[in-house]
């Protein structure tokens, strides 16, 4: 299950309202972070969206401020609400309300949106200018694939570009049936998030516990070793081109050009201590892995 696109909603206080003092109210980080670390949150025998609402469900006093979250799980659940839940939280009642693609707003097809307000908490249908602004040009909105969809995001649901002086600090892509996870961050003082160079994550490759206790990586289509190393790494793939290593925050720490070899040894005395992406682009393809430096 994942959780992203959060944003503090801008609704009247008369509507939302605020939490008050000797509430006891639990961080709504803290919620978040019980229904996604536990491997079957309500325990129903599977992952997806429920874990989320009933973990936020649970917990009865509410949140000290209004907010706005995104869920989303694999599309291979079936059910649209158990792949997609946008919930609306707030101090006052009603504390929860949840939305999924059945619920009837302003999007057309098969998709969900989240942005400034909240729309279906007392059924607001409060609908800002970003919202407004994905709406009026998603057309249909079917046809999208992963980059479509970044580029979509990127173009008309930025708020640099819509309101005038806010910064865009990062956009983000999840796609939990194939566990990736596209990142773009704001860096100062130039680069707005959706102008900025990404970086595409494994998430199978982030949480292995097999990155962390082998000296040899094998995927499909390359070969990483020693993986965790203090000197040397060897990269075994078909026709490499290019290879960078780009560090935890997307800056590209190197970057190594080659006639389409099937093989490369890189110098890493030079990095710091810490985990590293290996951008490796082929012929055939682009792989970004993980490995660490000692």
């Amino acid at each position: 299950t994942g959780v992203g696109n959060i944003s503090q909603t801008n609704n009247l206080p008369s509507d939302i309202g605020y939490g008050t003092i000797g509430q006891s109210y639990e961080p709504y980080w803290f919620t978040m972070r019980k229904a996604i670390e536990k491997a079957d949150y309500n325990n129903d025998g599977s992952n997806n969206v429920l874990d989320i609402k009933d973990a936020v469900s649970s917990y009865t006093n509410g949140y000290a401020m209004p907010f706005i979250f995104t869920s989303v799980a694999k599309s291979t659940h079936g059910d649209p609400d158990l792949i997609a839940m946008i919930g609306e939280i707030s101090p006052t009642a009603p504390i929860t309300t949840f939305r999924s693609v059945d619920f009837e707003d302003q999007i057309p097809g098969d998709n969900i949106y989240s942005a400034n307000e909240q729309i279906a908490r007392n059924n607001n249908l409060n609908f800002c200018i970003r919202y407004n602004s994905v709406k009026d040009n998603i057309g249909n909105g079917v046809g999208f694939d992963a980059q479509s969809h970044w580029e979509f995001m990127s173009d008309y649901s930025n708020s640099k570009t819509l309101l005038s002086g806010i910064d865009n600090i990062q956009l983000m892509q999840y796609i939990p049936k194939d566990q990736i996870l596209k990142y773009a961050g704001y860096s100062a003082p130039f680069f707005q998030a959706y102008l900025s160079p990404s970086l595409t994550l494994d998430l199978e490759t982030v949480f292995s516990n097999n990155l962390l206790n082998t000296t040899d990586v094998e995927f499909k289509d390359s070969k990483l070793f020693p993986n965790p190393t203090d000197n040397y790494l060897n990269i075994e793939a078909e026709y490499i081109e290019r290879i960078r290593i780009i560090n935890m925050n997307g800056q590209i720490v190197n970057s190594y050009s080659f006639d389409r070899s099937n093989y490369a040894k890189l110098d890493i005395l030079y990095l710091q201590s810490g985990i590293y992406v290996l951008d490796i682009i082929t012929a055939n393809n682009s792989t970004q892995k993980l490995f660490i430096k000692d």
